[in-house]
């Protein structure tokens, strides 16, 4: 009979278990898409994706990328992306779509404007 009523307990408390994992995983969910305006994802092992972004994003961040590398000549991705608060990930796209004058490759390229 105890062994009985373990088994039951048990169950019980893994199926608790397995309910509130769930809910929590949906409840940051939830939290990062309403700090990220839905942008980013997460996804079942925990990995943040980003998604894709609107044309006006686009255009609003490439206009905030000139600007800076206007004003900070000669500064490497990393260096851009941590004067603007941002990431080299999220920079990667403007910094093709933007014609700058480089120099360098791969991480040592340094951005100016034509």
């Amino acid at each position: 009979m105890n062994r009985d009523i373990e088994s039951l307990v048990k169950g019980f408390v893994d199926e608790l278990e397995g309910i509130f994992t769930k809910r929590n995983k949906e409840q940051v969910n939830e939290l990062i898409a309403s700090l990220t305006n839905g942008r980013k994802q997460v996804t079942p092992k925990g990995r943040i994706l980003s998604g894709k972004r609107s044309p006006e994003e686009l255009e609003k961040l490439q206009g905030k990328l000139k600007a800076y590398v206007e004003k900070n000549p000669g500064q490497r991705c990393e260096e851009i992306a941590k004067g603007m608060g941002t990431t080299t990930d999220d920079l990667a796209l403007p910094l093709r779509k933007i014609n700058f004058k480089t120099q360098g490759k791969a991480r040592g390229r340094r951005y100016w404007v034509r």
